[in-house]
């Protein structure tokens, strides 16, 4: 998993914790997206991965 490497790094990075932020405390099973369908528990241990790399 990668942000996209031709948007604004940084506001993409901040965009990505917010996202992370406004998941707390939801009940979701999947996430869809552009081209695959993921289970959120194991999506969501690849966004977190991808989030603490660029701290």
């Amino acid at each position: 998993m990668t942000f996209n490497p031709f948007g604004p790094g940084r506001r993409t990075v901040e965009g990505g914790s917010r996202i992370r932020e406004l998941l707390q405390g939801r009940d979701i099973n999947m996430v869809c997206g552009v081209d695959y369908v993921a289970d959120f528990k194991e999506w969501l241990e690849d966004f977190d991965k991808l989030l603490m790399s660029h701290e």
